[in-house]
């Protein structure tokens, strides 16, 4: 008679391979692979990282007819966005100028806003707060 052979379970799983040793002064966390990112240096010690120098940034050359583009962090340059520009309004702009009404006492106002807007099926932002908070 033939022995029959016992096989493991298919669904055992193997042992971890052991580990190799590596530097203990760094506690065993999720965050120990960025930690020991750094060469075996602790962040602490890293370089700061350098900033492209000015000479290998783009250059904007304007000719003598032209004025330099003044836009600001959050303003859109009308030739790459015309639509937008023409009919979009930037809201972080305008409250910085102080264009836009502040909405304190005006809580009936924003019930029946927020009302319409959870009524519409497309996404849409509530401004909440004082400009630049997000």
């Amino acid at each position: 008679t033939r022995a029959r052979r016992e096989e493991p379970p298919k669904n055992r799983r193997k042992a971890p391979p052991p580990r190799k040793p590596e530097d203990d002064s760094i506690p065993e966390t999720p965050l120990r692979p960025v930690a020991r990112s750094g060469n075996g240096k602790p962040p602490e010690t890293r370089a700061p990282r350098k900033r492209p120098s000015a000479a290998r940034r783009p250059s904007i050359t304007t000719t003598e007819n032209e004025k330099p583009a003044d836009i600001g962090p959050y303003d859109l340059d009308p030739g790459r966005f015309p639509l937008l520009c023409r009919l979009g309004r930037n809201l972080t702009a305008a409250a910085a100028r102080g264009e836009i009404d502040p909405v304190i006492g005006r809580a009936h106002e924003l019930d029946r806003l927020l009302d319409v807007l959870g009524r519409r099926r497309a996404n849409n932002p509530v401004l909440v707060g004082p400009p630049g908070v997000g």
